[in-house]
C-alpha cells in the first residue's frame, strides 16, 4: 500500500476555541477560518488527524463517552462547512490521575508519540512528510518525537504564551516548531502554497 502523508491537528485552540475542561458539547465552538482551513487540506489529498490529550478523564471530569458526544458535535460542525476529519485519536491518561483506571504514563500522552504512531499504524502514513500543528510546545514535542519532518506552532489558543517562552527561555533547550503562523487557516495556505498534492 501507498504511504500518504498527514496534518496532524491538536484540538483545543486549533480547531475550536480553547477552554478549561471541554465537557459537554455546547462548549464546543469553531475559530474562525478553521474549517475552510480543514476543507482545503482535504481538497488536496491530504489526510486530516486530530490528536488531543484529554486529561479530563483521568481527572473524573468527563467518561470516554462524554468525549465521543463532544467529538461528534465537533464533527458535525466542521462537516457543516464541508470539512472532514479522518480520525481522531485521544490519550484519556495522567500519570496524576484522580481516577486511577487512567492513572498512568504513557507514550500516548503528548509529548509522547504514541498517538501519533498509531494513526500512521492505521493509515499508512509516511511520518517523515507528515505535519503537525498546534498551539503548544508538547504538541510539537510529540510531532519531533514522531519523526515528522515539520512542526507548526501556531499564535491561537495558548500559542502567544508558547511564543513568549521560547522567547525568553532559550537556554532550557525547548522544542522548536519549523515555523509559526497566526492560526490554521494561515499555516494551511502556507502548506497549499508551498506543497505538492498528498493524495492516494
Amino acid at each position: 500500500m501507498r504511504k500518504r502523508s498527514a496534518i496532524f491537528l491538536d484540538r483545543d485552540g486549533v480547531l475550536n476555541r480553547e477552554q478549561s475542561y471541554i465537557t459537554d458539547p455546547d462548549q464546543i465552538a469553531l475559530l474562525s477560518g478553521a474549517a475552510e482551513a480543514v476543507r482545503s487540506l482535504n481538497l488536496a489529498g491530504w489526510l486530516v488527524i486530530v490528536v488531543t490529550n484529554q486529561s479530563a478523564i483521568a481527572r473524573g471530569y468527563l467518561s470516554e463517552e462524554g468525549l465521543e458526544k463532544i467529538h461528534e458535535r465537533l464533527l458535525t460542525l466542521l462537516a457543516i462547512e464541508g470539512a472532514k476529519i479522518d480520525a481522531i485519536y485521544f490519550s484519556p491518561y495522567h500519570p496524576e490521575a484522580s481516577v486511577e483506571a487512567y492513572r498512568r504514563a504513557s507514550d500516548c500522552r503528548k509529548p509522547g508519540p504514541g498517538l501519533l504512531l498509531q494513526a500512521a499504524r492505521d493509515f499508512c502514513i509516511e511520518l517523515s512528510s507528515s505535519i503537525m500543528i498546534g498551539d503548544t510546545l508538547t504538541d510539537i514535542e510529540a510531532g519531533i518525537n514522531a519523526g515528522l519532518g515539520t512542526t507548526y506552532l501556531l499564535r491561537s489558543g495558548h500559542g502567544a504564551k508558547e511564543i513568549d517562552r521560547l522567547a525568553h527561555e532559550k537556554e532550557r533547550g525547548l522544542p522548536r516548531a519549523t515555523a509559526i503562523f497566526p492560526d490554521l487557516s494561515a499555516a494551511a495556505a502556507h502548506i497549499l502554497k508551498h506543497a505538492s498534492r498528498h493524495g492516494d
